[in-house]
């Protein structure tokens, strides 16, 4: 799923305009999983002149990546720090590891040959979806589709309930970027795969 998605969807599930002071732990957490990636295709690119092709199909399925980028999609770390820091009183903190997991549950379902270990470290299964959000050999267009509905419902549904005028701000932002981003990686990725 596109990053910024997940910050849309985190907003409608884990927000609440009871508490606002939830919402920046709850922006913080919801790209946090995806962190790694970023510094990982800066650092390939812009440090390292790798090729994307290379950077992409190859670099980014080593090893140690891979460890790198399950660490912050594992499900059995986001559960245990929110059980943790929920039981000690720590409601920030705890709503960060909800939102973690909850950028891990939205994964899943749109990850193929690109998924994440979610259970990692303890096993290393994959669960493969038969649908991607951006590859069209798995119903990529199908993929984006969805994920582009199901974060406008998200958003209008926190716009309908928070009336702050910098979270609807950043959720328009949020939108305008994510469709040209989506529209742009579904064709950049139509013409290359």
């Amino acid at each position: 799923m596109n990053t910024p998605g997940h910050l849309v969807l985190n907003f409608a599930i884990l927000g609440s305009e009871k508490k606002p002071r939830n919402y920046f732990p709850i922006a913080i957490a919801s790209i946090l999983p995806d962190i790694p990636i970023f510094i990982f295709y800066i650092y390939q690119r812009y440090f390292l002149d790798m090729p994307d092709i290379l950077t992409w199909g190859v670099i980014y399925y080593s090893p140690e990546w891979q460890d790198l980028f399950d660490l912050f999609h594992s499900f059995p770390i986001s559960v245990a720090g929110f059980l943790i820091f929920r039981i000690f009183g720590f409601e920030k903190t705890s709503i960060i590891f909800a939102a973690i997991g909850m950028h891990s549950v939205f994964d899943i379902f749109v990850h193929a040959e690109d998924a994440h270990r979610h259970f990692f470290p303890f096993i290393g299964w994959r669960f493969e979806s038969p649908v991607s959000y951006w590859n069209p050999r798995h119903f990529g267009l199908l993929g984006a589709a969805i994920e582009i509905i199901l974060v406008s419902v998200a958003a209008l549904l926190v716009f309908k309930r928070d009336p702050a005028k910098w979270i609807r701000y950043l959720l328009t932002l949020i939108l305008l970027f994510y469709f040209a981003g989506t529209i742009l990686l579904v064709l950049f990725f139509n013409e290359v795969i």
